[in-house]
């Protein structure tokens, strides 16, 4: 895809230029799967993001580029993706670009996250307890449009809105139950650190409960994560690592031996929850949340707990 966006770069540039007239400022931000700008109007900032959606010479490929601007369009209709305020199609060198105008969201997770924890005086089970909960929620209030799962969940692709809600950002992985191609379940996520064990095999057999099992084990991995981050101080260093987060710098600290680009080693993944054990939850194995985090990360799809709304049953019940 970076192919096609460095073909057309001049042209994207200028194509911005003239569908935009109104916004100042625009400033490249990245391009991968897509090219994303920064642009402000009448002073406020917003994302312009450029994404293919034809023109590949590949029917199924662009059935698949087609769906996925659907699923974009449809997922901002959700209070958990930033909203989407304008959009226009416009031919480039033979193929398709959907230019989308979306929703700043202003923090970042660090800085959001950190907000939070002081709020609730630098209480680490209740900061995670509380993102828990804002972070299902969204699942669950975003059934209406057919959101299923991120299956690209990081810290890095959440953020917090000027006040303080939490958001998810980055769609190009998200599975919508409303639209459906061919090779959608093809694309897999760019961080597979916190993947299930059973992600690839999951995304062969196509199966909704399978989806929803591995990105509850996901959320498990993070919300973890988090805690280690909290109570070790890990959002304070210098060479913070959004992606890996408290597993991925507790693991450097203490010297393992592992690649962040590939899943978390089981025996990993079971240390670092005796750490937290010990560190966050005093020894006490029969804490409630304690015990809700062990049963969505099991290794063993059977053994893990199945439903969001479950979980957020569970969790009114942490506090």
């Amino acid at each position: 895809m970076k192919e096609i966006f460095n073909e057309c770069n001049d042209s994207i540039t200028d194509c911005i230029r003239n569908l935009f007239t109104d916004y100042e400022g625009i400033t490249h931000i990245r391009t991968n799967v897509s090219s994303v700008y920064y642009a402000n109007r009448k002073g406020e900032k917003y994302i312009i993001k450029i994404i293919v959606i034809g023109g590949t010479n590949d029917e199924n490929y662009d059935e698949y580029l087609l769906a996925h601007y659907e699923s974009i369009i449809n997922l901002s209709k959700s209070d958990a993706f930033p909203k989407i305020f304008d959009c226009k199609i416009k031919e480039i060198n033979n193929y398709r670009f959907a230019f989308i105008v979306e929703e700043y969201i202003t923090y970042t997770f660090q800085e959001g996250i950190e907000y939070l924890f002081k709020n609730f005086e630098n209480d680490v089970k209740l900061t995670a307890i509380n993102f828990m909960k804002n972070l299902l929620s969204l699942y669950v209030s975003s059934k209406h449009v057919g959101f299923q799962a991120h299956r690209d969940l990081s810290f890095d692709n959440m953020r917090f809105t000027s006040d303080y809600q939490l958001k998810m950002i980055d769609t190009a992985s998200a599975k919508n139950s409303q639209i459906e191609t061919t090779c959608f379940h093809q694309a897999t996520p760019t961080k597979y650190f916190y993947a299930s064990p059973e992600y690839t095999e999951i995304h062969i057999d196509r199966t909704e409960d399978g989806i929803v099992n591995s990105e509850i084990y996901t959320i498990g991995l993070l919300s973890g994560s988090l805690m280690g981050a909290l109570r070790l101080g890990y959002f304070n260093i210098p060479d913070y690592k959004a992606q890996g987060c408290g597993i991925y710098n507790w693991l450097i600290e203490n010297k393992y031996h592992f690649n962040p680009g590939i899943q978390l080693p089981q025996r990993y993944k079971n240390e670092y929850f005796n750490f937290l054990l010990i560190e966050v939850f005093r020894g006490n194995e029969t804490d409630l949340f304690y015990r809700l985090l062990c049963s969505m990360v099991q290794e063993s799809v059977s053994q893990r707990i199945h439903s969001y709304e479950k979980i957020l049953d569970i969790l009114g019940r942490c506090e």
